[in-house]
């Protein structure tokens, strides 16, 4: 019985630990993005065109949902 519960919790210590490591790499690379963004307060985005807009917005979309944004580029163009 003891093997079982040093499995268990052993399991569980690596499922917390990789979803720390993502979380933590993942904020690490929002930051560095936004760092390298020269918009930093709101009086900078009031200054913001469209074009800098979309840059961000294909961005998150090709780290965060990229099948998701795919797949309903797809649907919208071939429907």
């Amino acid at each position: 019985m003891e093997t079982v519960g040093f499995r268990t919790t052993a399991g569980l210590a690596l499922v917390v630990a990789y979803v720390a490591l993502c979380k933590g790499l993942r904020y690490r690379r929002r930051d560095k993005k936004h760092a390298q963004s020269p918009f930093k307060t709101r009086e900078d985005f009031k200054r913001m065109t469209g074009e800098d807009a979309w840059k961000i917005v294909e961005y998150v979309q090709a780290i965060e949902f990229p099948f998701t944004s795919k797949l309903a580029l797809q649907f919208a163009l071939f429907k």
